[in-house]
C-alpha cells in the first residue's frame, strides 16, 4: 500500500497506547520508503528511544522486533 494519513493516525493511536512521544521513535523500511514515493508497504516498523522502558502492546500493522 502507499502511505497515507491513515498510516500516521494509526501509529499516533499505538504511541498514545504505550505512551509514547513521537520525538522517541523513528519510522524505518519500507514504509518510510513508502512516504517519499519509492515503494509501497505492509506493515509500519519504528525504532523506540532505549529511554523508553514499557513493555510495548501488540498492534496488527506495527511489528515489534
Amino acid at each position: 500500500m502507499n502511505f497515507n494519513s491513515d498510516d500516521l493516525l494509526e501509529l499516533k493511536k499505538y504511541l498514545d497506547i504505550n505512551n509514547i512521544s513521537k520525538e522517541q521513535v523513528c519510522i524505518v523500511g519500507s514504509a518510510a520508503l513508502s512516504l517519499i514515493g519509492i515503494r509501497k508497504h505492509n506493515d509500519m516498523d519504528i525504532v523506540v528511544h532505549s529511554d523508553v522502558d514499557t513493555e510495548l502492546k501488540t498492534h496488527s500493522f506495527i511489528e515489534i522486533e
